[in-house]
């Protein structure tokens, strides 16, 4: 008998189906009670840290094509479309780091899956409570309240990930003939 795990591919798809409700969690958090969003503190952060010459691009790129659209309310429509990309970019994270899981599982063939994707989540609330500090944005809520609140999310994303993977792993029999 041969252990055979899930690899690269399952792990991106699983990614995106566990990572879309992260967003919906972390925006109803957001929208209810002031928790912080992730996704657009990330998508600042990375606006913030490109180079000037990439986001001149990437704004004279969008104007021309909501212009291109016959979109009147310029300013409205550039704004959604950020908002989307944030959420976007957001999403294609979340495939890459469940791809990388599993395929890392894979290789190392481990039975310690839902540990690994716990320190996976842990690894992400710190970068994403980092980010939304290092935005110095003030806060609805006790600063203290939202990184508990992102910390536990993506702990609970994270051990959904190692579970996924523990989950679709199967034993298989070879048979040598």
């Amino acid at each position: 008998m041969t252990l055979r795990k899930p690899g690269l591919l399952a792990g991106g798809l699983i990614g995106a189906f566990l990572t879309a409700p992260l967003v919906a969690l972390f925006y109803a958090g957001w929208k209810l009670a002031g928790l912080p969003f992730p996704p657009f503190n990330v998508f600042d952060w990375i606006a913030r840290i490109l180079p000037g010459r990439v986001i001149t691009f990437g704004i004279d790129s969008m104007v021309k094509a909501i212009r291109a659209l016959g979109i009147a309310d310029t300013a409205s429509a550039a704004k959604a479309a950020e908002q989307s990309l944030a959420i976007a970019v957001f999403l294609l994270a979340g495939v890459l780091v469940g791809a990388v899981l599993f395929a890392v599982l894979r290789a190392l063939r481990t039975s310690r899956a839902v540990l690994a994707g716990i320190v996976v989540g842990a690894g992400a609330a710190a970068a994403a409570i980092a980010i939304g500090r290092s935005l110095g944005r003030p806060s609805i809520v006790a600063p203290l309240l939202g990184d508990v609140w992102t910390a536990a999310a993506f702990l609970a994303w994270g051990a959904a990930l190692g579970l996924a993977n523990r989950r679709l792993t199967r034993l298989t029999i070879e048979f040598r003939g």
